[in-house]
């Protein structure tokens, strides 16, 4: 949704579609999303209390909540779970209003054929994501939820695979569940890998691993923290509260004396 929403506010036209949250749930998380993006608003609202009523300043915070979002080419489509094939993707993208951005939320509650296996599912959805890309000049992101055997190695805590931020991308690739070919269709592969406990000030430590990508080298994006609602650059926060956890490790070491350092 922070994705959407940035995208949007740049004059991207997008269309979102939810398979698991309401309508109010996802209204409620732009909302939330919006007022942490106003620019010098410093202001953190959990989407949860405006979903639930409790908070007491939401009239402050808005003078309209959905007056600038309903402004911003971006539509919402909330489709019931395993209710909503990917055979609307050509539909979507070739409207009167197409999209440059589609965003799935997410795979592996698509609907299947009748007797599909599931891994098969995943690779029909996946190359006709291609297809829609390709065909019709827009990007599709398709989320996907992780296996609970990889939950380990998606929370730095697997010895083998080691932290994020650390060692080689790719080797987050394949770590969807019920994959199938999604990682071979796809241009690019973005793991998101967290690690060490979710801190009060700060939130958790989230990485984001760029494990395949078709225009360039597989990489590590900069470090950022979740508060439950919002991602900050991890160099923003750290100025307010302190230093950030692995800092010094993170730090470009010193050329030895003679050596010729590269551009």
């Amino acid at each position: 949704l922070a994705t959407a929403l940035a995208a949007a506010r740049a004059g991207v036209p997008v269309h979102y579609v939810a398979l698991e949250l309401s309508g109010e749930e996802v209204y409620a998380r732009l909302l939330a999303l919006a007022l942490a993006m106003r620019e010098g608003a410093n202001v953190r609202v959990p989407w949860s209390d405006i979903y639930r009523g409790h908070d007491p300043h939401a009239d402050e915070h808005f003078t309209d909540p959905g007056e600038s979002l309903d402004d911003l080419p971006l539509t919402v489509e909330v489709a019931p779970p395993s209710g909503w094939s990917a055979d609307r993707l050509t539909g979507i993208a070739t409207g009167p209003d197409a999209p440059k951005l589609i965003v799935i939320d997410f795979l592996q509650l698509l609907a299947a054929k009748k007797g599909e296996e599931p891994g098969a599912a995943m690779s029909r959805v996946a190359y006709a994501a291609r297809g829609v890309a390709r065909d019709h000049d827009c990007t599709v992101l398709a989320l996907s939820s992780t296996a609970r055997a990889n939950y380990a190695a998606t929370n730095s805590t697997d010895k083998e695979t080691g932290k994020g931020g650390e060692g080689d991308p790719a080797r987050f690739v394949g770590l969807g569940k019920n994959s199938g070919d999604i990682e071979f269709a796809a241009d690019g592969v973005l793991v998101l890998v967290t690690e060490g406990e979710f801190e009060p000030r700060l939130g958790k430590r989230v990485h984001v691993a760029v494990a395949k990508n078709r225009g360039g080298a597989a990489a590590w994006c900069d470090p950022m923290r979740f508060d439950g609602c919002s991602f900050t650059p991890e160099v923003a926060s750290s100025r307010e509260a302190g230093p950030s956890p692995g800092g010094e490790r993170n730090k470009p070491s010193k050329a030895p004396k003679g050596a010729q350092e590269k551009p």
